[in-house]
């Protein structure tokens, strides 16, 4: 299996889940591969085939950092200064 280290953009991606509006991706693959995954598409992202699926994981290591900035975004006015 391949394991690569990449920037996100984003971590948090809206969810057509009944009960998620949103989810947290701080990886792209697997290393199952498992047939009847939902997910295996997600390789066009990372520019691998479908094929593929379960030969690579791509880790976003600024994901803890991303996820506070996207968070500090979407934060209502609470009055807090911060996620901790």
């Amino acid at each position: 299996m391949q394991v690569h280290e990449i920037q996100a953009g984003s971590i948090f991606v809206a969810s057509r889940l009944p009960d998620a509006d949103y989810v947290a991706n701080p990886y792209t693959g697997c290393e199952f591969g498992c047939l009847y995954c939902y997910a295996s598409f997600m390789g066009r992202f990372v520019g691998e085939p479908i094929p593929a699926w379960g030969k690579y994981v791509y880790a976003k290591v600024n994901a803890p950092a991303r996820a506070v900035e996207e968070m500090e975004r979407w934060r209502p006015s609470t009055g807090m200064t911060r996620f901790s």
